[in-house]
């Protein structure tokens, strides 16, 4: 009984510093958050590179945009599905006129299922910054 006791006030009191501890820490909105506000500060885009971490670790954006002296998006998540980035490609698409598109990914993120509840999230992240965007679940709709 005094053993779980102790456990019980040992979970209790990690419960309350992580509670207090959160409230002092920034929300992490995720990797595709990070690449939505990248693309969305960019004017034209003559380079896009879109796919998994291979895409970004492969051509990194400041080295390849120095490498060729082009505006270049690096549109790239880590584990991101081939459908995240075919919403990725329609949106570049439907905003910019890119002279090249690089699509990098693994055989993995290329076979695996869509998950509807991804889905949603990337395409919120992507309409999260459009100027003049009210609805951010219809922003996106083709």
């Amino acid at each position: 009984m005094k053993h779980i006791a102790k456990i019980a006030a040992f979970t209790a009191i990690f419960l309350i510093i992580n509670l207090i501890l959160c409230g002092f820490m920034p929300p992490d909105n995720g990797s595709s958050l990070d690449m939505w506000r990248s693309y969305h500060q960019k004017q034209s885009i003559d380079i896009a590179v879109i796919g998994s971490s291979l895409a970004s670790c492969a051509l990194p954006e400041e080295e390849l945009a120095a490498a060729t002296g082009e505006t270049v998006a690096l549109m790239a998540t880590n584990a991101q599905s081939l459908d995240m980035s075919q919403i990725a490609l329609e949106t570049l698409l439907r905003e910019h006129s890119p002279r090249y598109v690089i699509l990098v990914m693994d055989l993995t993120n290329m076979t695996g299922k869509p998950y509807a509840k991804a889905q949603k999230a990337f395409y919120m992240q992507s309409c999260r910054r459009i100027p003049g965007r009210i609805n951010p679940l219809t922003c996106c709709a083709t």
